[in-house]
Formats: C-alpha cells, sequence, structure tokens
C-alpha cells in the first residue's frame, strides 16, 4: 500500500497539469460545439480552435474581436465556454495541489480564464466539508475511557517506524475488542511514528501492520488528553486489542512534508531580510505537494522583492546548513534566544526550538517534522503571491519534487515558444517583441490601405442608391477583410447621405455576412435595422439582429448573398 501511496504522489503535480491539460483540450472542444451555426467568421474561428490549426490564444483574441457581432445570448455561451469551470480549477487545487494562481496562468496561456467566483464557492463547500468531519472525528472515539489508556508517545521525530500495540479501537463511534477487514477504525496506540495534524502541518499517512491484519492510515488526529487517533480502514484480516503491530509513516510523503516545513522557516526568515523586521507569520499549510504561507505586510510584494527571497532561501539551502532541534526548553531561555513564537499560539513552560544554522538565521518555536539539513529540501520556487485579508500576505511554494516538475513544465512551455518563434531561449524575448512589433505594424498598415480603398470605392456604391417611397436605400456588396472594415464603410456612407437606410453585404471566412444601418430620423418612421438585417440573412440560410439603429447577421450559403440583398428595398417599403 505504502508502495502504491509513493507512486501516487511522485505523479501529483505532474498528473495535474496532465489533467488541465485535458480539461483546456475539453474546453475548445466545447467552444467548437458551441460556436457551430453562429454568424459570419465566429464557426471558422471556433473550428479552427478546436482544431489548433494555428496557436490557440491568438485565435481566441480574434473570437474575441468578433464577438461584437453576437447576440447577448451567443456572447454569453461563448464567454462560458472560454471559461473554466470553478469546480474543475477547485479538483485540481484539492486533489493534485494545483494553486488556483497557477491554474489560471496555464488557462491564460491558452486564451482562457477560470471561474473564481465558483472556485470560492467549492472552497467554502470544502470548509463545511470540514467542519462536519472534524465533528464527526471528535465523535468517532466518544466512548473510549481516555483516562484508563495512557497516554500516545510520539517517536516519529526520530523515526518512520515503530513496534506498538494496539490500546484502543473504535468504530462509528463505538469501543470494540477488534475489527475486521473493510471497517472503519479509530486507533490508539501505545507509541506512534505518525504525526497527528497541528501547526499547519498535514497529517502522515501510512499503514499499521499486525499479524492477522493489516490497517491503512488515512488521517492522524489529536484525541483527548494527549492521545493520537489514527484514522483508517481494515484493508487485510482483523486486528485487535492488545495485539502487537508495526507502525509504518509513507516515508517519501513525510520526507516531501518536512522539505516544504523546513523551507516555511526560510520563507520567514526571508520575508524578514527582505521586506523588514515587522513581518511575522499568521499561518501556514505544510502539505506533501506544496507550502502556504501567510504573513503580515501591507503591500503586494514586488517583482524584486519575490526574486529577493526566493534567491535568499535557495542561498540557504546550498549552504545546507545544520537544522538543530531542541526539545523541553523553558520557554524563557527560548525568547531569550531570540526564538520568534507563532502569533496566537498558547505555548506551556517548556518549548521546542528549532534552530537552523550556526549562526542562526531562524530560530523559531515550532513542534512540526523537519529535516536534518536545509540541503535536504533541494529547490525551493515561489508560485504565487497574493493577499488574504488587511495587512496580510500569503505565499505559495514548492519544493524538492514538486518544484523539479515545475521546472520541466514550464521549461516544455518555453521550448514550445522558441520552436514556434524559432529562435533560441535566450534570444525569445526580442524575437517575441519583434514579432508583435512587426504584427501590430502590419496591422495598421493593413487598417490604412483599407481604408483608402474604401474612400475610393464610395462614389461607386453612392451610385447604387435607389429611393423607397422617399427613403434613401443603399444595398450593396463590399470588400472587407472583417466586421471592422465593414462598419467603417457603413459609417461613411451613413455621413455622406445624411438620412438612409444601408445594408451592406460580404464575404467573411468564406460564408455571406451583413451589417445594417439606419439613420435617426427613419427610426421615427419605423424602420428597424435589426429587423431588416434578420430577414436578409435569412435568404441565406443564417440569422441575426440587432438594435433600431444598427443591426448584424451570419448567413451560411454565400452563392446567395446578391439575392438576399436584392430583398432590402422591398422590406424598407413594408416597413
Amino acid at each position: 500500500m505504502i508502495d502504491s501511496e509513493e507512486e501516487k504522489f511522485s505523479q501529483t503535480l505532474s498528473t495535474g497539469l496532465n489533467q488541465l491539460d485535458g480539461i483546456i483540450e475539453q474546453a475548445l472542444v466545447n467552444l467548437g460545439e458551441t460556436t457551430k451555426g453562429m454568424s459570419g467568421p465566429i464557426s471558422e474561428l471556433g473550428e479552427a480552435i478546436c482544431q489548433k490549426l494555428n496557436p490557440t490564444s491568438a485565435l481566441i483574441s480574434q473570437l474575441h474581436n468578433c464577438m461584437s457581432e453576437l447576440n447577448s445570448e451567443q456572447r454569453e455561451s461563448i464567454h462560458q465556454a472560454l471559461m473554466i469551470q470553478g469546480k474543475e480549477v477547485f479538483k485540481l487545487y484539492d486533489t493534485f495541489g494545483f494553486p488556483r494562481e497557477l491554474t489560471a496562468e496555464v488557462a491564460a496561456d491558452a486564451g482562457l480564464s477560470v471561474d473564481i467566483g465558483g472556485f470560492e464557492k467549492e472552497m467554502d463547500k470544502q470548509r463545511t466539508r470540514a467542519r462536519a468531519s472534524q465533528k464527526s472525528k471528535e465523535i468517532v472515539a466518544s466512548d473510549v475511557d481516555y483516562m484508563s489508556i495512557a497516554q500516545t508517545q510520539f517517536v516519529g521525530y526520530d523515526t518512520y517506524s515503530s513496534d506498538s500495540h494496539i490500546l484502543s479501537i473504535s468504530t462509528d463511534g463505538n469501543v470494540q475488542k477488534s475489527a475486521t477487514k473493510g471497517e472503519q477504525v479509530a486507533i490508539i496506540l501505545d507509541s506512534t511514528p505518525f504525526y497527528a495534524e497541528k501547526g499547519g502541518q498535514v497529517a502522515d499517512i501510512g499503514i499499521i501492520a499486525g499479524k492477522e491484519g493489516k490497517i491503512v492510515v488515512e488521517d492522524v488526529q489529536w484525541g483527548k488528553s494527549a492521545h493520537v487517533i489514527h484514522l483508517g480502514k481494515v484493508i487485510e484480516g482483523s486486528v485487535s486489542m492488545g495485539e502487537p503491530v508495526t507502525a509504518q509513516v509513507h516515508e517519501q510523503r513525510r520526507l516531501d512534508i518536512e522539505r516544504n516545513h523546513t523551507a516555511t522557516h526560510l520563507l520567514h526568515s526571508a520575508l524578514r531580510q527582505v521586506l523588514g523586521k515587522h513581518v511575522h507569520q499568521t499561518g501556514s499549510m505544510v502539505a506533501p505537494a506544496r507550502l502556504r504561507f501567510d504573513f503580515s505586510h501591507n503591500l503586494a510584494l514586488t517583482h524584486d522583492e519575490l526574486i529577493a527571497v526566493q534567491r535568499y532561501v535557495n542561498e540557504q539551502i546550498r549552504f545546507d546548513l545544520d537544522v538543530h532541534v531542541y526539545d523541553d526548553m523553558p520557554i524563557a531561555r527560548a525568547k531569550a534566544e531570540g526564538a520568534i513564537a507563532l502569533f496566537g499560539e498558547k505555548y506551556g513552560d517548556s518549548v521546542r526550538m528549532l534552530k537552523v544554522g550556526d549562526p542562526a538565521i531562524s530560530i523559531e518555536l515550532c513542534g512540526g517534522t523537519h529535516l536534518d539539513r536545509t540541503g535536504q529540501i533541494g529547490l525551493c520556487l515561489i508560485i504565487s503571491e497574493s493577499s488574504v485579508g488587511a495587512g496580510m500576505r500569503r505565499i505559495e511554494a514548492v519544493t524538492g519534487r514538486g518544484a523539479e516538475i515545475l521546472v520541466e513544465r514550464r521549461f516544455a512551455a518555453l521550448d514550445g515558444v522558441t520552436q514556434t518563434l524559432g529562435s533560441s531561449i535566450e534570444d525569445a524575448g526580442d524575437k517575441l517583441t519583434a514579432v508583435l512589433d512587426e504584427t501590430s505594424a502590419l496591422k495598421k498598415r493593413l487598417v490604412q490601405h483599407e481604408r483608402e480603398q474604401n474612400r475610393k470605392g464610395l462614389a461607386d456604391l453612392i451610385d447604387n442608391i435607389v429611393s423607397v417611397d422617399g427613403v434613401s436605400v443603399l444595398a450593396a456588396k463590399v470588400e472587407a477583410s472583417n466586421v471592422d472594415g465593414m462598419r467603417q464603410i457603413g459609417d461613411m456612407l451613413k455621413a455622406r447621405m445624411g438620412s438612409g437606410v444601408i445594408v451592406l453585404g460580404a464575404i467573411l471566412a468564406d460564408k455571406p455576412f451583413f451589417i445594417a444601418m439606419v439613420t435617426p430620423n427613419l427610426i421615427e418612421k419605423g424602420i428597424h435595422a435589426g429587423n431588416i438585417v434578420k430577414k436578409v440573412a435569412a435568404a441565406t440560410g443564417g440569422g441575426g439582429g440587432g438594435r433600431p439603429d444598427m443591426g448584424q447577421a451570419g448567413g451560411k450559403d454565400k452563392s446567395k448573398l446578391d439575392e438576399a440583398l436584392a430583398l432590402v428595398a422591398g422590406l424598407v417599403k413594408k416597413g
């Protein structure tokens, strides 16, 4: 079972990244389905994005530029398709240790957004479940006579396994003499290497094995009177009260937790070095996949400050400093040596003090488990920095294997960019800037060229104006590269005509597209641009609509564009 858990954890971050890739892939497929049959270039862009014919983020940017052509319902459906839902973001965070910020970063690279509100709702649900779970943990061994059971001796600071005896077994809140395969149990041992959740450090997992049975330990919590309660399930045979067992912590997972825990002490020291001595820890979470560190500070950290903090931490890692632990130290002496206590935490007369380095770079009161030397951390990378309330900031980071996986992922992404740009990593920034500058310049030249062409063709279009019951009507096919180009032509015609109805048609992305404009004086007579363009587009198998003064629509059959435009005069006559 421990081998199975080890394999599971070793794949945690990489699996999470793969899961996110799958979510993004599905979002793009959903987008293709959502945009099918929509007017103008929207459908083609959706299909191209789905098939990844070009860099996705660039295509999605084009899609956003065209979304004004759609009605509100269509725009909302596309916005939803382009968003990773809160439940998915939460699953990545809860199951794979993926910070929300990292999910948002990867999603943004693909042109997608994340549903932050939905994520927060899922977080609220989790907090509710956690409170209910904690209540059930208190109930699970409520019938245990703690006064008759010796306090659990914790030996996990020095070892990952111990020979122990079962002092208590309870199932469903009732004390039992034994438990058999399949039963959920709460076990108390006389001694244990399992660390019970406390002080921000998550609980250990592992195995309790007896002669006749085996328990997988899924959680460890503190009970009354310093008893450690091992929560888990009997997976083989049976276990009985009083029998000797071997308690074995998942060693690699514990080491990953210790990498993150020792790193939080280095991080605390770094923040005080870079930002000032006003910085104090206000909370933390230390898990195998990541660490979270909350601290007092009024301002968001700048890029340079974050780099300085990260460099300081990794420098102390490279120094391979000794991590000294002092048990049962009088609290007065610990404070005299400069030990930092966690604000709001209650301490007894004797405390456990942790000192990193000699001379010390960090001295703190801490009951958690730690490495022997800072070099065992390997590497620490800051993932995100954010606000968690007035005057409080939060840093999330990864260490060891988690940092390794993150580096591999980001190098892979960078390699993809350099291959697309045809440049080296060193030159990628300059090459990308040059490409963007060139693209911007080309767009400006294209817009200017189209404007000049539109002005030149304006006289020819004016010749197509007809009078319908005293109303000037212009229905014509134009050449344009996008909807904005069509609008520019329409605006110039409207300014030239002063009063009238304008309907323009063009082939965009191999599909017919129409815009209609009506001057204010004719709106008062009941002429409605949105209604006209909707009926015109219907002749090509499409649809659309809009306001009385402005409407747009797309069709399917480009061969019927001229036929559709021929309907305009009759539609104006009918009103």
